[in-house]
């Protein structure tokens, strides 16, 4: 389920080409009655946003914490999802990691399991990529998750690392960096490093 059409992403990689921001998009009410008339008969739920920024959806003061809300309301079993914090989305990724770390406060009392199997089983992935145009965005993001809305939510330093190692990722694609696309992408094997929900067989719905 394609939440817009282009996004603000700006990676030269992207299966639909560089759209430079959104040029189309589904209203919530559209995505509501799509997900009520048809998500209990999917054995296998939809992604929630596949080759599009999740937040650079927003519809009548909803955003993307709205619908993952919904989401859940109607049994979603999992969510990954890939950002690149387009600028002015700061506020909206906020509100969405807190309800995703809220979960996680509940899901960790209730499982004790090793790392391996907290990150195996915990339902709900958040990537980060950075490249040269966003990098002082994502981290200011990331430093703001750790120092300032985990404590205030009571982690302590053991379930802030436990957050971070189970539920976020970060993805480096500038030069310097291991993982090199774009203009450099000649100069490695991209194949493991562009694994996206655009690598598997199924149905796009986009607007």
């Amino acid at each position: 389920l394609q939440l817009t059409d282009g996004c603000n992403g700006d990676w030269p990689f992207c299966l639909f080409g560089v759209k430079r921001g959104v040029i189309g998009k589904f209203s919530y009410e559209s995505i509501e009655k799509f997900m009520k008339t048809y998500w209990e008969a999917m054995d296998i739920k939809p992604s929630l946003y596949w080759d599009s920024d999740p937040f650079d959806w927003h519809d009548r003061g909803k955003d993307f914490s709205d619908i993952y809300n919904l989401a859940r309301k109607l049994g979603d079993g999992a969510l990954y999802v890939s950002t690149a914090v387009p600028k002015g989305t700061e506020s909206s990724i906020s509100k969405f990691i807190e309800m995703v770390a809220q979960e996680f406060k509940g899901f960790k009392r209730d499982h004790s399991l090793s790392i391996y199997n907290r990150y195996k089983k915990f339902p709900v992935k958040i990537r980060f990529s950075i490249a040269r145009h966003n990098i002082q965005r994502v981290e200011d993001i990331l430093l703001n998750i750790a120092n300032e809305q985990l404590p205030k939510l009571g982690f302590d330093t053991t379930d802030i690392s436990d957050f971070f190692n189970t539920v976020v990722k970060v993805n480096y694609m500038i030069e310097d960096a291991p993982f090199k696309l774009g203009a450099l992408i000649k100069t490695k094997d991209p194949v493991g490093e562009i694994i996206s929900p655009a690598c598997n067989d199924g149905v796009v719905v986009s607007p």
